[in-house]
């Protein structure tokens, strides 16, 4: 009598789960027929885009450069419109810098870069051009080589660096990172082709929560620790020093003012770990006259998710986190009278 109510039970439960999973089946199928729920899975989990194709450069200190045929790249292998080298009578601003002047995962318009460019116009249209100068994944030795070699033409009346952290990582950082987002790419195909055909296959409520696991696994943040740590490493701080005594020895010799931003790494604001590298990075900054600008105070105004370009990329900024930079920016070069900026 008592196993007799045990499989029972379970039958009663077994079938309770069979029907639930059924209405979750049709009921999330009725939904996107209707529209009422997206049966794109990158809308209810959306990928970072406006992140700039790239390719091999035949400049061996680069490595890699943006691609002229993406639709985002301009002719020079830039994030912008096409600009006439021949000056204009606007005060020129070039912003340079890595994926976040670039503004990996937000349109153009919402950088940094055309905010402030905005904001300097208001009072007289056409007055400032700001060029985004940046290439996503560079370092400060390949950012400043990318001035040298391309940026330096237009002759800007100001050079903004847009310097984050991870600045000091020698390339082949990035260049086993795209390694390994190739071979997890290849993988996630070769899974993708083994998948079932039966029922669990073509289940719509199964792939979608097949995907909100993964999304889950990607976006869980840790503590980037990693970033001090490799910039404590002295062949990797002489990136640094090394890219800043380049570009000092440019500019003085064209009288091109130069400001520094730095950029923090978006965690934990109320116990930030990496105040000793904006101290080392204002210090070699200004060994060479470089006026300088932390971020860190006006950022640490938020919550550190608000500004974040996607959950847990604690790097890339949102167009608030944008909008924050072009404001503290705007005001730096107002209260230093720095390039004729009104």
């Amino acid at each position: 009598m008592h196993i007799r109510r045990i499989l029972i039970n379970s039958g009663l439960l077994v079938s309770s789960l069979v029907v639930a999973l059924l209405a979750g089946e049709f009921g999330l199928r009725a939904l996107q027929w209707a529209g009422v729920v997206s049966s794109d899975e990158s809308v209810v989990f959306p990928t970072v885009r406006y992140f700039g194709k790239q390719r091999v450069s035949q400049n061996k200190l680069l490595i890699f450069e943006h691609d002229t045929n993406d639709p985002l790249i301009n002719r020079d292998g830039f994030r912008d419109r096409d600009y006439p080298v021949a000056h204009s009578q606007a005060t020129r601003i070039m912003a340079l810098g890595d994926s976040v002047t670039f503004g990996r995962g937000v349109p153009s318009e919402e950088t940094y870069a055309r905010v402030l460019e905005a904001r300097l116009n208001e009072k007289n249209a056409g007055t400032h051009e700001v060029m985004n100068f940046a290439v996503g994944g560079y370092n400060s030795e390949q950012e400043f080589e990318f001035y040298r070699t391309v940026g330096r033409k237009y002759q800007p009346d100001l050079l903004i660096i847009g310097f984050v952290l991870n600045d000091c990582h020698p390339a082949s950082v990035l260049m086993n990172h795209f390694a390994a987002q190739k071979a997890n790419k290849q993988k996630m195909s070769r899974q993708e082709a083994s998948e079932p055909d039966g029922l669990l296959g073509q289940s719509r409520l199964f792939e979608r929560l097949r995907g909100w696991l993964d999304e889950t696994r990607k976006e869980r943040p840790g503590t980037p620790l990693w970033v001090s740590k490799q910039c404590a490493i002295p062949e990797n701080w002489a990136i640094v020093e090394r890219g800043f005594r380049e570009l000092a020895d440019i500019t003085a010799a064209d009288a091109t003012p130069v400001v520094v931003v730095i950029f923090p790494m978006l965690y934990d604001f109320d116990n930030y770990p990496f105040a000793a590298l904006h101290e080392s990075v204002q210090a070699e900054a200004r060994k060479h006259g470089f006026p300088v600008l932390d971020l860190f105070r006006a950022f640490a105004e938020f919550d550190a998710d608000e500004l974040q370009a996607a959950p847990g990329d604690l790097v890339h900024l949102s167009a608030k986190g944008h909008r924050v930079a072009a404001r503290s920016i705007h005001r730096f070069l107002l209260e230093n009278e720095i390039a004729r900026v009104e």
